[in-house]
């Protein structure tokens, strides 16, 4: 396998040092990657796209293979720490990304170059590599930068944990696949990197102690680490610095995860009539963020969304968009919902920066809420039968239970 991966850098006229076999092999990697940039720029047909889908340059894991075989190659060089640190911030799962991880703490822990990596981690929840790498840094990297994001990211790992951990709870360790939450089936790269057991995993954590523990690693970076440049790509809501985005997670914590009273909703809806969140207490309502015209994930949701409120129609239960569009006004959106077929209620926010956006700190399209009769939040980015089980758990409470499936 080994002379297989480097067969395309150690020919007669490969590079003869380390660093320069990393380089070439990060040149061959940008080549194929925009070559799969262009040609899906220009595919036309399914067939073109086809194609385009088997293109190398589409498939960082491919890469993967061989920058982590060059670090082992090449332990402890310059040259291993940069190909290390390029499979933890380009494969998000894998063995190739688990083991890429422990040679950085093993070899790298205490090096300048660990940011990237960290910022790829989030929705690792199952990887015991992840969390050690994060925990490691903040011990023993003497970069203060590298502490400050370490002790960001492994927040927000955390809060994830406890999100996955309390999702496999809910389902039971009888649970189908496919009742499973979609992040947390046991897809075999996932299990490749995690182990096979990760599911369990996750049942045995205290998603409350995983929330406290996070909260004190945002709070110690507002106190230590404020003035750190962010990376965090993706926060939708400009926040430059590490305290800036600190605070933003630790509002959401206390005011906007589960268990606790979800804040008011005032607005208008697309007749401009006025909206009141508080004005649906006393039934199950799903909370929908997101973007008619900039969001494709969230349209295609549609079908499903009107089902769920078809079947549904006459119990105590709603469904509510809150919109951001930019660029848009109030008339455009209100025909497009209507050419759409949509018949629930959807508030206006503006653009991103909305008022309602910001003050749930709204980061992605779709973001969905589901919030009990008494206006507490229940769930959170539940999709697909995730939501159904979601809204037919609550109904259930009700002692007003019917089948939601649409």
């Amino acid at each position: 396998m080994g002379l297989l991966v480097f067969a395309a850098i150690e020919g007669t006229d490969r590079p003869q040092t380390p660093g320069e076999q990393y380089q070439a092999l990060q040149r061959e990697q940008d080549a194929a990657f925009q070559a799969f940039v262009k040609a899906n720029r220009e595919a036309k047909t399914e067939a073109d796209q086809a194609k385009v889908d088997a293109l190398p340059g589409r498939n960082p894991r491919l890469y993967g293979v061989r920058f982590l075989a060059l670090a082992q190659k090449y332990p402890g060089t310059e040259a291993a720490e940069d190909a290390l640190v390029w499979v933890g911030s380009h494969v998000m799962f894998g063995p190739e990304t688990e083991a890429a991880k422990r040679l950085l703490i093993r070899d790298h822990i205490r090096g300048a170059k660990l940011a990237p990596v960290f910022a790829f981690q989030r929705l690792t929840c199952g990887s015991a590599a992840t969390e050690r790498l994060l925990r490691e840094a903040i011990v023993k990297n003497p970069h203060r930068d590298v502490q400050g994001l370490a002790c960001y990211w492994l927040a927000r790992y955390l809060t994830e944990q406890a999100q996955w951990s309390r999702e496999a709870r809910r389902t039971g360790p009888e649970a189908s696949r496919a009742e499973l939450g979609n992040m947390i089936r046991p897809y075999p790269i996932i299990v490749e990197g995690w182990g096979a057991d990760y599911i369990d995993r996750l049942r045995r954590l205290d998603p409350e102690a995983l929330d406290r523990e996070a909260e004190a690693l945002l709070s110690r970076v507002v106190a230590n680490y404020a003035d750190i440049p962010n990376n965090d790509k993706n926060q939708r809501r400009e926040t430059s610095t590490l305290g800036d985005a600190a605070r933003t997670h630790l509002h959401e914590m206390r005011h906007l995860s589960i268990g606790k009273p979800a804040p008011e909703i005032q607005g208008k809806d697309l007749d401009g009539r006025p909206f009141r969140l508080s004005d649906y207490r006393g039934k199950v309502v799903v909370l929908d963020f997101g973007s008619h015209f900039f969001c494709g994930f969230c349209r295609s949701l549609y079908p499903f969304e009107r089902s769920l409120v078809q079947r549904l129609e006459g119990r105590p239960f709603a469904l509510v968009s809150i919109n951001a569009e930019p660029s848009k006004d109030r008339r455009e959106l209100k025909k497009a919902w209507e050419d759409a077929g949509n018949t629930w209620p959807c508030v206006w926010d503006g653009d991103y920066e909305g008022p309602i956006n910001t003050a749930w700190n709204i980061q992605r399209y779709p973001t969905i809420y589901v919030l009990d009769p008494n206006g507490v939040i229940r769930f959170k980015d539940a999709y697909g039968n995730d939501l159904v089980q979601a809204v037919d758990a609550l109904l259930k409470e009700m002692g007003t239970a019917k089948d939601a499936q649409p």
